[in-house]
């Protein structure tokens, strides 16, 4: 019996430290990609800014329209900017559990599947409000302003579809792992007609494919 459960405390000492270990590398691949994206999207942000304040103060009708709206849509950018930098440079790296992992990816995947749909109605009404420009015909300024807004919209919101299609795509690729890491254990009956049990962790990615290591049986 002290054999059996000195063999399962090493197991799980073992997988505990592997499993922490590997759970810290998804979390900091996990913060290093919310972190570049927002370092993306911040820089959009601010070259619009500067655009489209000199487009605004450079150009006329049609064009300056589209620069205004540039111009209104990158403010209400920036405050998002400021904060999403400052959370994913304090984002915890570390010392997550399995459940505290999975929230968290599934959290950053519905953040940018809700801004999909978003950016869906940006490109949608941007259409829209072009199409109503050409069709006023008797008001050239009314005409210029909507046309300009609307282009400004398809841009902008097909921009964020495609930021945001990129950032739901690496943040599904990187949370699949804790799948993987999970499938790496199995139980199965050990020992005469089946009444013990093997534990096993399976270190295929260290050591030769299909040859998983049991640390403990019983």
């Amino acid at each position: 019996m002290k054999k059996i459960l000195i063999l399962l405390f090493i197991f799980v000492t073992i997988y505990t430290s592997k499993a922490q270990t590997s759970l810290d590398e998804i979390n900091q691949t996990r913060c290093k990609h919310s972190l570049n994206g927002m370092i993306a999207f911040s820089s959009w942000t601010g070259a619009n800014l500067i655009a489209g304040t000199v487009g605004v103060l450079t150009t006329k009708g049609e064009t300056q329209h589209f620069f205004e709206m540039n111009l209104y849509f990158n403010v209400v950018n920036l405050g998002l900017a400021i904060p999403g930098l400052i959370g994913a440079v304090k984002a915890k790296r570390t010392g997550l559990s399995f459940e505290q992992s999975v929230k968290e990816v599934q959290k950053v995947k519905t953040v940018y599947l809700v801004n999909g749909v978003l950016d869906l109605t940006y490109i949608t009404a941007g259409f829209l409000l072009r199409e109503m420009g050409r069709n006023n015909s008797n008001d050239i300024q009314l005409k210029n302003r909507l046309t300009g807004y609307g282009n400004s919209l398809i841009v902008q919101g097909g921009f964020l579809l495609i930021y945001d299609f990129i950032e739901f795509g690496v943040h599904a690729i990187n949370g699949k792992r804790l799948d993987e890491h999970w499938d790496k254990i199995s139980v199965r009956p050990y020992g005469a007609f089946g009444l013990g049990m093997s534990v096993q962790y399976n270190l295929s990615h260290l050591s030769p494919p299909n040859q998983p290591t049991s640390f403990a049986s019983f």
